[in-house]
């Protein structure tokens, strides 16, 4: 499935839609991007506590943070980890990033993500 964005510019929020909180939050509301809504519901209902997530606008890759004590049950939930290029302060790989499964991910979306690490610095050529 792809996502229903259309002209969503990544880092705005226009696509987002507000969900009842889950008792582990101290939020009221959380919002998501609307075509990750039912992912994210679900793994509510499974008792995974996510961290964030982004559908990637049909731009860049699309990811879904889940808390570190829930990371072997999305593994074991089918949820393929992302290589995440943002490092601990000790230096180590985060390994909280997954690939949402609602939503296919095509080169482009690869290529457009590289290419933004690279701008701001992130990623070097070599």
């Amino acid at each position: 499935m792809n996502c229903n964005c259309r002209d969503v510019e990544t880092g705005t929020y226009s696509n987002q839609i507000k969900l009842k909180a889950p008792d582990w939050s101290s939020h009221e509301f959380i919002c998501v991007d609307a075509c990750l809504k039912e992912e994210i519901l679900n793994l509510w209902n499974s008792g995974i506590i996510t961290l964030g997530c982004c559908c990637g606008h049909n731009y860049s890759l699309p990811f879904i943070n889940i808390a570190e004590e829930h990371i072997s049950r999305a593994i074991e939930m089918g949820y393929i980890m992302q290589t995440n290029p943002l490092s601990y302060e000790n230096g180590d790989k985060r390994k909280d990033t997954f690939y949402p499964k609602s939503i296919d991910v095509n080169p482009k979306m690869f290529e457009n993500f590289i290419n933004h690490y690279i701008s701001v610095g992130m990623f070097k050529l070599k």
